[in-house]
């Protein structure tokens, strides 16, 4: 092999190491998220919510046969149907937010482009731990799921405007 084409290897790997680690290292205690949640919404039973995944966000735009089977479209998407649907399955639903981290990237995504919705999902995803949740404002905590409603839509530059 090149040492070009190594260095892109190990580049690669090193980059799926630390974007796998990164989630792993931020897994959670369930017990400790239930407790937490107990704190802040003391005497209300817990129930958590039923997952949805929006599919609407994983679509792709019908304009163009170029739109529709890019490769780095279809390879981004199917990542994220697979983790979704796989890997999300086999864990537990331990994110803090609502959307899920995962829907929310769609999301931001779509609503910003690649980008900007890649920026705001690292955010979201160094963001989705128990240490930051004390910071969290609690009027954004919704009594149905309990859990903080954080939209992509909010990022917005005129989004308060617009309510």
């Amino acid at each position: 092999m090149k040492p070009c084409s190594c260095a892109y290897l190990y580049t690669l790997i090193w980059l799926w190491c630390v974007l796998f680690s990164a989630h792993t290292a931020q897994a959670q205690n369930r017990q400790a998220d239930l407790a937490l949640l107990q704190m802040v919404m003391p005497g209300q039973p817990f129930s958590p919510p039923v997952l949805t995944n929006n599919k609407k966000a994983m679509k792709t735009r019908n304009r163009s046969a170029f739109a529709r089977y890019n490769p780095i479209t279809l390879a981004l998407t199917g990542s994220m149907f697979l983790y979704q649907n796989v890997l999300s399955a086999q864990m537990g639903r331990q994110c803090l937010y609502n959307p899920s981290c995962s829907n929310f990237s769609k999301q931001a995504i779509a609503e910003f482009g690649l980008v900007k919705g890649v920026f705001l999902t690292a955010d979201r995803l160094l963001r989705c731990n128990r240490i930051s949740a004390l910071d969290l404002n609690l009027l954004n905590l919704n009594p149905k799921t309990g859990r903080f409603n954080d939209l992509a839509r909010q990022y917005r530059l005129h989004y308060h405007e617009q309510r």
